[in-house]
């Protein structure tokens, strides 16, 4: 046998096979294997789980109002939320509270003998004007008999300018009009006698504080 013929007939095989490859498809192949293979994509950042987000930004503060100027009358709603101070009490002097004391412990204790030496004359006893001691004596006689003033008690006595007394009380009764509410230095002094008022006007002579008037 021979094997030369066998040998011919593959190559021819061979070679009919390769040219019936078309060669677009043969230099695809080729530049797909030349091509460098893209690189990797990044891995993703590691989040730092302890850190906390940053704060939002903050809005912008307003400013507060400037403060009125010293010279700048403030206006009528500011004066009325505005309390007006109290008006000051008068002192009041420590010989005008002794002798006010004493007329009104002699008063409940029907004694007309101070209720005559403390007076000053002319004397007003309520709307009747007195002019001479011996009628003031006789009139406190018979004011002490008919009113039982020793039967009532001091409850403490309040004094007041005649300014003071008029604020609180409102203007004087006509009838007491002949009063010299404001002649000299005067006070007025408020008794409350068993819860009812009886009001001693007094007058600074010299020295001395007088009782001018009194009404009850």
């Amino acid at each position: 046998m021979y094997r030369t013929p066998l040998t011919f007939a593959m190559s021819a095989a061979v070679r009919r096979t390769l040219r019936a490859t078309p060669l677009a498809a043969l230099l695809m192949g080729a530049m797909a294997l030349a091509q460098p293979e893209p690189p990797p994509p990044p891995p993703p950042a590691e989040v730092d789980a302890g850190t906390p987000p940053p704060p939002p930004p903050q809005p912008p503060r307003k400013k507060p109002p400037p403060a009125p100027d010293a010279g700048v009358v403030a206006d009528a709603g500011t004066l009325a939320a505005t309390p007006s101070p109290p008006l000051p009490h008068a002192a009041i002097p420590r010989p005008l509270a002794d002798r006010a004391r004493a007329f009104f412990t002699a008063l409940l204790a029907g004694e007309p003998g101070p209720l005559v030496d403390q007076a000053e004359l002319p004397f007003f006893l309520e709307d009747k004007r007195i002019s001479s001691a011996e009628q003031l004596r006789a009139e406190w006689l018979n004011q002490l008999r008919n009113k039982r003033t020793d039967l009532l008690s001091l409850q403490g006595f309040e004094v007041l300018t005649p300014d003071e007394m008029e604020r609180r009380f409102g203007k004087p009764p006509a009838r007491l009009a002949g009063w010299p509410l404001r002649t000299g230095r005067t006070y007025l002094v408020v008794a409350k006698l068993s819860g009812h008022a009886a009001v001693a006007l007094y007058h600074e002579i010299g020295n001395d504080w007088r009782i001018v008037a009194y009404h009850d």
